[in-house]
């Protein structure tokens, strides 16, 4: 239920456009083409529509690692907190984490 209720919010924040408020300590937020992680492991490989992608979680930033074949990766992206950015395969993944 109450991972229910944090992806709600989150969902709710996207459609604001509005920013979500800092998390307590240690907590985060993943949010995946709609698909929510809460306080994800260090490193995880996630298939997401058929294409793996590696998360990475460092202090405010999350890497998220692009591969087409497995989770190895290839390509990466180090990308801010509150940040909106797309993938090749043109999905948009929306990523917020803080470990304050």
């Amino acid at each position: 239920m109450r991972r229910a209720a944090t992806v709600l919010a989150a969902l709710l924040w996207l459609l604001a456009g509005a920013v979500p408020p800092p998390a307590s300590a240690a907590t985060g937020l993943l949010l995946l083409n709609g698909d929510a992680y809460d306080n994800p492991p260090s490193h995880r490989c996630i298939v997401h529509d058929g294409a793996p992608l590696t998360v990475e979680n460092r202090l405010d930033t999350a890497v998220i690692v692009w591969s087409t074949t497995d989770c190895t990766g290839t390509d990466n992206w180090v990308v801010a907190r509150d940040q909106v950015f797309t993938l090749p395969n043109g999905r948009a993944v929306y990523t917020w984490y803080d470990r304050s």
